[in-house]
This record gives C-alpha cells, structure tokens and sequence, in this order.
C-alpha cells in the first residue's frame, strides 16, 4: 500500500483535528517537545493517491472550501484553518500535510519562545526521505529507525507531547511491522508518567471483526494505567479508528481543553469527531 493512499482520510480528520486543539494549548509552555513514533511521508499527493483509486485530498478539501471561515474557539476550527491556508499557497494545491508538518505549522506560532524539538521517526528509508524533503524548511531532521529503537530518545525530554500512531493494537507483538502491544505500550508510558508536563496521544485503527474480549482488554488497560498515575483520559472515535488522550502533569490542562462532544456536534467534522468514554 503506498504512503499516499489512505492521506486525509477520516482517521487522518479525526487525529488531526484533535492534535491541532491540543498543540495549540501547548504554545505557551517554556519549551516543548513533539515526537511520533510513526511519523510517515511528510505531504501527500492527490495525484499519487487517485491511481490508487482514492480520492480523500480532494474531497477533503472540497469540504474546507466549502466551510464558511470557522471562528477560532469552534471545534475543528484551528484545523480548518491550518488546511485552508496551506492549500491557498502556491504548490499545495494538491498535496495534503501529514501529522509532522502541521504539528511544525502550529508550532511555528511559539515565536519568542525556544524553538520546538521535533524527535520523530520513520522506519521505511523511502518515506524518511520524503519526510525531511517536506520537514526542510522547518529545520527539522527526522530519523529513519524503527520507534521501538529509539524509545529513550522519543520520551527523553520533558513539556513533551508524544503521538504514538500503530496501523493497529495488537497482542502479538510484532514490532518489526511497526505494531504497539499493550507490553510496548506501557514501557512507553513508564517513561511519562514523571514528567511535570506531557500529552500522549494514542491513534489506532481496530480491524473489523475484533473481539470484544480484545478491546476490552485494551481500554480497560489504559483507563487503569491512568488512574494509578493521576492522568486524564479522553477518547474519541470514528468507525474503526479511535484516539485515546492522556494528560499528565501540566498536560492534563491540555487535554482538558480539547472540545467537548456538544461542541464537536456543532463542527463541520460532527460525523467524524464523537468522544466516547474509556
């Protein structure tokens, strides 16, 4: 499956969309740190992914175009307003940004702050190249590995905010194809849960036909690790995708500051962004 294939899709609005709400309320700490585990190609092509018979870029922004300009405090208003002002710039027309350069977009905004500290991971060498290509003119330098390599370095610092972004959660462990079991996920979380300030936003997809015994097993797992260390916990989802928030320390101010389900309801991403309860 190519990089470009599933960019912009409705998990991709609903990660998005809730990661732009939550690094906005992290513009004012005294540093800050952004790592994902996954961090992929960087910009996707609208051309690229209609030969692969998708059309998500194009339909997405259809749907930005069409939106009267949302005001700034309204549910997916700072991510309407990312994607509308990217997609007004010459040479963006057709390429939707990932994860990494929207999250280098906000934090572009800190401008009399330190300068964020990107940590982020792409284990393919293909990707990771296109990945720097798109990071270049933010000065951000990502590492080809596999995150399970580089765990130290991801969680190292504090004021961090940490996406841990699997293709799906699985029991297995197979690491080598870029998963995250319940054992590699709390080794994650063991090094966060200190921090005086940090967010860890955890996205995954649940393949159709998984048990309720599995998935049950898993919300039941992160609700217990965050009540033993006083953190707060949101979820959100969206037919096989899910987003579980935690705050930890200062964090939880930002977690707590996401939107709530009767203000998602209003948004222009109300079929896609409903939270749930863990």
């Amino acid at each position: 499956m190519g990089q470009d294939k599933n960019a912009g899709n409705t998990g991709d609005q609903l990660k998005h969309s809730l990661t732009a709400e939550v690094l906005m309320s992290c513009l004012d700490w005294p540093t800050i740190t952004y790592a994902e585990t996954h961090a992929g190609a960087g910009c996707f092509d609208a051309q690229a992914q209609s030969n692969e018979g998708k059309t998500h870029i194009t339909e997405l922004k259809g749907r930005v175009a069409s939106q009267e300009a949302n005001e700034r405090q309204d549910a997916g208003g700072r991510y309407h307003e990312l994607l509308a002002s990217w997609w007004s710039q010459t040479g963006n027309e057709s390429m939707y940004p990932g994860s990494v350069v929207q999250s280098a977009i906000i934090l572009d905004k800190r401008k009399e702050r330190p300068r964020p500290d990107f940590r982020v991971t792409e284990a393919c060498p293909d990707t990771c190249e296109r990945l720097k290509n798109s990071l270049s003119e933010f000065g951000v330098s990502p590492v080809n590995d596999g995150f399970q390599n580089r765990i130290e370095w991801l969680t190292e610092n504090d004021n961090l905010v940490l996406i841990i972004d699997p293709y799906a959660l699985t029991e297995r462990g197979k690491l080598d194809k870029g998963q995250v079991d319940l054992t590699q996920l709390s080794n994650v979380l063991d090094r966060c849960w200190q921090k005086s300030a940090c967010v860890v936003g955890f996205w995954y997809s649940t393949p159709q036909g998984t048990s309720t015994e599995t998935k049950a097993a898993r919300q039941n797992a992160i609700k217990s690790w965050a009540e033993s260390n006083d953190a707060v916990t949101r979820s959100f989802g969206y037919w096989i995708y899910d987003m579980i928030w935690l705050g930890i320390g200062e964090g939880k101010a930002a977690v707590n500051a996401i939107p709530h389900k009767t203000a998602w309801k209003k948004s222009w991403l109300s079929r896609i962004v409903k939270e749930k309860g863990i």
